[in-house]
């Protein structure tokens, strides 16, 4: 029996690749997945040891058991091997003549994967024919007639469609999408007969284009239309080129595009989406914008500072000092060295660095004419290390609201710091 079925398919957002898209699925997970998999994987394969090798079937199941209900309880379950797990505890009832058992497990390894395909070489006739006897009681086909591969969504479940595949459902309504960026968006439900197929027709409509942008190094904002569309993640090698980052949403016709990342030049370019719209990529490598400065100094307990980071001790060459406005320091306990400017892509500059003394300027000013004259004396106070700062003698006490300055005082100074005492306003 063949039932026909018609549905126009699109979407208002830019697709990526059919390539792409299972690749993302993969990849957001792909952590949770491994996880759950890895954690039931050393019970799987005791196992199917202990059906294949050691034909203990009663253990087998007890160690089935407990795998199944892990996974079944988790989210991020996988279902290949789920469904391998479900097989071995029907080849295990199989093997203990639980038909009933067996039946069960073939049902729930078909509810998980319809499409599960057994090595029958590697097994006994009888179980395979029982095996597909379950199958044709319990699952359909949908044939499905498509103008180009789409990913679609059957039953919230992703899976990569080509024109004339058949995808193999269990009984029952079922509901297939394409939600897909760059298509028009459309959902229709059906209904699957066990042991029958139905045909269905999805008419693919690109309405935009997409670009997956893939940058060296990685780390480079990406910037369309002057739109920001996100940051090259690393490349799954480790090498110095990056994943894609997908743009999508391009319309046909020109855009702009700029790619930036500190410490490199920028890109400025255009690119264009044809009509109608498609998948493109496109790989760029960024040159680095860095300068080299030489740090001479016949001091030996120096210490190089660029914008208040240690850079290590001088004299010394640095690299790859980014382009653009830095403050570079050296300091040792016999004086103190500044350079501020901005730096050009490819400079090389050589610092001649001749320390000097550094300190803190404190005034002290009395309450009248005559105190600030007799103590408005500058006071020099060596910057490298915590001073005493002691005046000659206490300024005097006035009427009114004049206050007392701190015979002695402790702090630590900084260089240009001005510090005046003198009467309460």
């Amino acid at each position: 029996m063949c039932v026909a079925s018609h549905v126009r398919v699109g979407s208002v957002r830019v697709a990526m690749t059919a390539v792409a898209v299972v690749g993302a699925l993969v990849a957001s997970a792909g952590y949770g997945v491994a996880q759950t998999q890895a954690a039931g994987q050393p019970d799987i394969e005791e196992a199917r040891r202990l059906v294949e090798e050691v034909f203990d079937y009663q253990g087998a199941v007890r160690s089935l058991d407990m795998v199944i209900a892990m996974w079944t309880a988790s989210p991020d379950s996988d279902p290949d091997m789920l469904a391998q797990a479900y097989e071995l505890r029907g080849r295990a009832h199989f093997a203990l003549d639980d038909l009933d058992q067996t039946r069960q497990d073939f049902e729930l390894l078909l509810r998980v994967r319809a499409d599960h395909v057994l090595a029958v070489d590697q097994l006994s006739p009888p179980f395979v024919q029982f095996f597909d006897q379950v199958k044709r009681g319990l699952v359909g086909s949908l044939l499905l007639n498509l103008s180009q591969p789409i990913v679609i969504a059957v039953d919230g479940r992703r899976v990569l469609a080509n024109p004339g595949e058949v995808i193999s459902l269990v009984e029952g309504e079922h509901e297939i999408a394409i939600r897909e960026p760059g298509f028009l968006e459309v959902s229709e439900r059906f209904t699957i007969t066990a042991d029958r197929f139905m045909q269905l027709t999805l008419t693919v409509e690109r309405t935009s284009g997409t670009l997956s942008m893939i940058t060296g190094p990685d780390g480079v904002s990406v910037i369309v239309d002057d739109v920001s569309r996100g940051v090259t993640p690393p490349g799954a090698g480790g090498g110095d080129e990056s994943s894609p980052v997908l743009v999508d949403d391009l319309a046909p016709g020109e855009h702009s595009l700029r790619l930036e990342r500190e410490c490199y030049e920028p890109i400025v370019t255009q690119f264009g989406v044809p009509d109608p719209p498609g998948d493109q990529e496109q790989t760029l490598e960024l040159v680095p914008a860095v300068a080299t400065v030489v740090v001479q100094t016949t001091a030996s307990d120096a210490m190089i500072y660029v914008d208040g980071a240690p850079r290590g001790p001088a004299p010394a060459e640095l690299e790859n000092l980014c382009a653009g406005q830095h403050v570079i320091e050296v300091r040792a306990p016999s004086g103190w060295f500044v350079d501020r400017r901005t730096w050009v892509a490819g400079a090389t500059v050589t610092l001649d660095v001749e320390l000097r003394p550094a300190f803190a300027i404190v005034e002290v000013a009395g309450s009248d004419a005559a105190a600030a004259a007799g103590l408005a004396t500058p006071r020099k106070i060596c910057w490298s290390s915590r001073q005493r700062l002691a005046s000659s003698r206490p300024p005097p006490r006035t009427s009114g609201s004049a206050r007392r300055c701190p015979v002695a005082r402790r702090r630590s100074w900084d260089v240009g710091t001005s510090l005046g005492c003198g009467p309460r306003r």
